[in-house]
C-alpha cells in the first residue's frame, strides 16, 4: 500500500472515531436534558395530583376503603394523597431516567432501560392486584368481626385476611412471569407460617384464660 493510501485510511479511521465520539457526546447531552425535564415534570405532576386528590376528598375515600389502614402498617403518619403524589413523582422521574439510559446507546445501561419498559405494565398490574387484595382483606376482616359474636372472631378475621392476601400475592407474582410451582410453594409456606403463628397465639391466650379460671375456682373451694 502506498503512503498516500495509508494516510487516507488513517484519516478515514480518525474521522469515523471523531464522528462516533461526537455522537456519544450528543447522546449523553440528550440524556441529561431528559433527566432534567423528567425531574421538572415529575415535580409538577406530584403537586397537581396532590391538589386534585384533596379536591376530590381522596383521603376520606381512602379511609373508607381501608387503604389508609394498609398504608399505616408501613408508616404511621401516612397521608394517602401525599403518598400517591410521591409515588407518581418517582414513577415519572424513573421513567424519564430509563429513557435517558436508552438514549445514551451504552449497552450496559440501555439494556436496563429496555427491561424497565418491557416489565412496567406487569409491575403495575401486580401492584393493583395487591392493593385490591389488601382492601378486600380489610373489608372481610371487618365483616367477620361484625357478624361473628365470639371470642375467636379476631382469629377468624385474621385467617380470612391472610387467605385473601396470600391469594392476591400469588396472583400478582404469577403475573410477573415467575414459575407457577415456585410461587405456589412459597405461598403455601407463607400461609402455613401465619396459621402456625395464629395457632400458637390462640393456644397461649386460651391457656392463660383457663389457668385464670382454675385459680378462681380453687379460691372459691378454699372458701
Amino acid at each position: 500500500m502506498d503512503p498516500y493510501s495509508t494516510q487516507m485510511l488513517m484519516l478515514n479511521q480518525l474521522g469515523q472515531l471523531g464522528n462516533s465520539f461526537v455522537e456519544h457526546i450528543r447522546s449523553v447531552l440528550i440524556a441529561l436534558v431528559l433527566i432534567v425535564v423528567g425531574l421538572i415534570v415529575a415535580e409538577i405532576a406530584k403537586h397537581i395530583s396532590v391538589v386534585l386528590l384533596r379536591v376530590f376528598r381522596w383521603n376520606r375515600f381512602s379511609v373508607w376503603t381501608g387503604l389508609t389502614q394498609i398504608m399505616q402498617k408501613v408508616r404511621a403518619d401516612v397521608n394517602s394523597a401525599v403518598l400517591i403524589g410521591e409515588f407518581l413523582f418517582w414513577l415519572i422521574f424513573i421513567s424519564f431516567l430509563m429513557k435517558a439510559f436508552i438514549v445514551t446507546g451504552i449497552n450496559s445501561v440501555s439494556g436496563l432501560g429496555r427491561v424497565y419498559f418491557d416489565h412496567i405494565g406487569s409491575v403495575f398490574q401486580a401492584a393493583l392486584i395487591l392493593a385490591l387484595a389488601g382492601i378486600i382483606s380489610q373489608w372481610l376482616a371487618k365483616a367477620i368481626l361484625l357478624i361473628v359474636d365470639h371470642a375467636a372472631a379476631w382469629y377468624a378475621s385474621a385467617i380470612g385476611r391472610t387467605l385473601v392476601l396470600t391469594l392476591g400475592a400469588y396472583t400478582a407474582i404469577l403475573g410477573l412471569g415467575v414459575d407457577r410451582d415456585l410461587v405456589l410453594f412459597m405461598g403455601l409456606i407463607l400461609f402455613a407460617g401465619v396459621m402456625l403463628a395464629l395457632a400458637l397465639q390462640w393456644n397461649r391466650n386460651v391457656g392463660s384464660v383457663y389457668q385464670h379460671v382454675v385459680r378462681v375456682e380453687d379460691g372459691e373451694k378454699g372458701l
